[in-house]
């Protein structure tokens, strides 16, 4: 199994991450990666309001045997 990640943060200034963004980034490696199995998908958001806020996703796969 293997385990790809993806994370988005935001600054001070900011209030909200770019979700869009993130989905896109995910949807694009899935397309680039069709053969993969995703056996589990966990997401985390790290932060509070008086610092920046992470979001991270994280995809764990397996390849078809070779």
């Amino acid at each position: 199994m293997k385990t790809k990640f993806f994370s988005r943060s935001t600054s001070l200034a900011r209030c909200t991450i770019d979700a869009v963004g993130i989905e896109q980034e995910i949807n694009a490696w899935l397309a680039a990666h069709p053969a993969i199995t995703v056996t589990d998908i966990k997401h985390s958001e790290l932060g509070n309001i008086w610092s920046y806020v992470q979001l991270v996703v994280a995809i764990y796969y397996t390849e078809p045997a070779s």
